[in-house]
């Protein structure tokens, strides 16, 4: 297909736009079962710049708001944040990332965020207190341009979104930063949240 055209899918989700060779290409809108949306260019079925949703955008003021009175009110999810945050940006002070959903029950959302041009459309909840410490582990890969670090996790019930299971990954130049991460996270479970205990279950 080329030109204007629409693409409707099983799941809700639909694109009205621009096309070149099948693939959005050009200016167009993708609508997801939701009712989120994506405005903008498109180019070879990836997205290149997006017009915010008002709605959306409403709706994340108030949580931030929210979240930044939770922040306020308790020490140990302040430095929850903290290590979250320098996890998968490697600031401690972006608050740009994780905020917090649920200060009792240690749980927080991974907000939608843009890493080397491509955006990550989700938020992901993340169950701090489901995570079973002795799971955690740390893998690195080596690239030209830099350290991938990946944090690996598991617990017996949902520990990030849906699954038992997650994966945070984050890239870094500063050949200490594995350290810190090992450090900060150790932090996470004695200080800020407790996490699950295999005796537990």
């Amino acid at each position: 297909m080329n030109g204007q055209g629409t693409s409707t899918y099983a799941e809700g989700d639909k694109y009205v736009g621009e096309y070149r060779d099948n693939k959005f290409h050009g200016q167009g809108t993708y609508t997801w079962a939701d009712g989120s949306f994506e405005e903008g260019v498109f180019k070879n079925n990836e997205f290149q710049f997006a017009r915010k949703d008002p709605k959306v955008e409403e709706e994340r003021e108030a949580k931030k708001r929210e979240a930044e009175r939770l922040e306020k009110a308790n020490d140990n999810i302040r430095l929850a944040l903290d290590i979250l945050n320098f996890t998968v940006s490697g600031s401690k002070n972006s608050r740009e990332d994780f905020t917090v959903l649920d200060a009792k029950n240690c749980i927080f959302q991974l907000s939608a965020h843009e890493y080397k041009g491509v955006i990550f459309r989700f938020p992901k909840t993340l169950r701090v207190n489901n995570i079973i410490p002795e799971t955690v582990n740390f893998e690195t890969l080596y690239y030209t341009e830099g350290t991938l670090i990946k944090v690996k996790f598991r617990g017996d019930n949902p520990v990030w979104g849906d699954s038992t299971s997650g994966t945070m990954d984050l890239y870094s130049n500063d050949l200490g930063f594995l350290e810190r991460v090992r450090k900060a996270w150790g932090l996470l479970f004695s200080k800020a949240c407790e996490g699950a205990s295999p005796s537990e279950f």
